[in-house]
């Protein structure tokens, strides 16, 4: 996603809710390039509420409520009328935007079948179904997928008609810079290398293909499993989610990566040459961080970046990764040991609940040099 792109994104769902005379807002683009996953950032990072509808699953009692028989006196006699109760898609966000502004997402809007598909004329025109409306703090946008291969085989016109569709296509930058730090290690430094493989052409076949969502899937899938495991097994693991190919290509690089030897690095306390490493290695020598564990692994960093505090590009992509670890609010007594030494926090013990106040004291008396210097060269780097 784009900055232009969000800004349309953004300009649709504030004129909805002023009800303006606006098609509601659906994104167009290739499986997995991040369009659902970024309409929910985009309302959480807004304080608005989200209800993700998946279109394919929807049913015609969904969308038009269920009837209900009743009696009723009339001067002819008794006669029996039919109501129908709310649609459940109009009740569900109805409720949600009782407290705040809501979005109502309409998910894979490509695969709704023709039926279904004619059900939608009413609601994105007059924000109804039957005699039930949506509340007017409730914004409209959908997602689509516009290739055969993931079922795209046309919209009713005039559904097409009362719609917005914008065409988006992958951006790398926003979607590493907002998800890569909750990558596991081993994918975000391929990726961060090799990132014209994030994407590959689509295909119909048992074959995996990469796309953003399915790094995301291999990824969390090796959070599960010990790295022994992981690189004993990555062809099999890999070619899971993405092509035969790509899978070789990771082989080769966790090869390399495991020549490094990080987790012996931090238990021996090893000393490192980093002068005669290139700026390739220095930087994938930052995912050394995903090893340190304690306060005193921590000590051991902190006294090789002392060392080496006037490196640009060992400096710059170790806080660099630093940053992306903290925006991940998941990490060790080292790491964070690391971020408040660096910010100049207050360490005391209770931060600490599996680190001794000796083995703080002893870390503590390591001072990082320049952190001013450091923070700038990390900026160029994260920026």
């Amino acid at each position: 996603m784009t900055t232009s792109e969000l800004t349309i994104i953004k300009a649709n769902i504030q004129a909805q809710l002023q009800q303006k005379e606006i098609g509601p807002l659906f994104l167009a683009g290739l499986p997995g390039t991040g369009k659902t996953s970024s309409i929910v950032t985009l309302a959480n990072t807004n304080n608005m509420n989200i209800l993700v509808v998946s279109a394919p699953t929807l049913t015609v009692e969904v969308l038009t409520g269920l009837p209900h028989d009743s009696v009723v006196n009339t001067n002819q006699g008794k006669k029996t009328v039919v109501s129908w109760s709310m649609p459940e898609i109009i009740t569900q966000a109805n409720k949600l935007s009782e407290d705040k502004d809501t979005i109502l997402l309409i998910d894979d809007f490509h695969a709704t079948p023709k039926h279904i598909q004619a059900y939608f004329f009413k609601l994105l025109l007059g924000r109804s179904i039957g005699s039930h409306k949506l509340e007017d703090n409730i914004a409209i946008l959908g997602t689509m997928n516009n290739s055969e291969e993931a079922g795209f085989n046309g919209i009713n016109s005039a559904v097409r008609n009362r719609m917005s569709v914008l065409e988006v296509d992958f951006n790398f930058n926003y979607w590493f810079k907002n998800y890569g730090n909750n990558l596991h290690y081993v994918v975000k430094s391929f990726l961060s290398l090799y990132e014209n493989l994030v994407q590959e052409d689509e295909n119909t076949s048992l074959e995996g293909y990469a796309t953003a969502r399915s790094w995301t899937y291999f990824s969390n899938m090796l959070k599960e499993l010990d790295d022994e495991f992981i690189k004993a097994n990555i062809v099999k693991l890999a070619k899971m989610y993405v092509s035969t190919d790509i899978a070789y290509k990771l082989e080769k690089h966790t090869v390399y990566m495991d020549q490094f030897n990080f987790k012996h690095k931090v238990e021996t306390r090893e000393s490192i040459d980093l002068e005669s490493m290139d700026q390739m290695q220095k930087m994938m020598f930052s995912y050394i961080l995903n090893f340190i564990e304690t306060v005193q692994d921590a000590k051991y960093l902190l006294e090789l970046m002392s060392k080496n505090s006037k490196d640009e590009a060992f400096i710059g992509f170790i806080v660099g990764e630093l940053y992306s670890m903290y925006l991940s609010n998941k990490y060790s007594d080292g790491i964070r040991f690391i971020v408040d030494t660096l910010l100049d926090f207050k360490i005391t013990k209770s931060n600490y609940s599996n680190t001794t106040v000796s083995v703080l004291n002893t870390a503590k008396k390591v001072k990082f040099k320049d952190l001013n210097s450091a923070m700038t060269m990390a900026t160029n780097f994260i920026l």
